[in-house]
């Protein structure tokens, strides 16, 4: 089984340890339903499985899951794949495109 932070999105490992940190942050600013796994699914227009796969590292989301993860957390992109984990020498911040 994967571990948190495993899933790749371009070259770039994801953090689903990030993720959850932020949703967690939302969730006890708001003190209440704001926040959960089952709000961010439906912000974003995902299954809360895939939420929580994500989370766990299981599997990263795709480009349009991760620039709605990133207006519903309020925070950019890049925030959120693990600091200096890229694989690709130079990598560039990840602008990927809505697929």
């Amino acid at each position: 089984m994967p571990t948190v932070s495993s899933a790749v999105v371009e070259g770039r490992n994801f953090s689903g340890t990030k993720l959850r940190s932020k949703r967690l942050a939302i969730k006890a600013a708001s003190n209440g339903k704001k926040g959960s796994q089952s709000w961010l699914a439906y912000t974003i227009q995902a299954h809360v499985t895939s939420v929580s796969d994500w989370e766990r590292g299981a599997n990263a989301p795709s480009p349009r899951h991760l620039h709605a993860l990133a207006r519903a957390l309020d925070c950019e992109m890049d925030d959120l794949f693990e600091d200096g984990e890229e694989t690709q020498a130079n990598a560039e911040p990840f602008r990927g495109g809505d697929a």
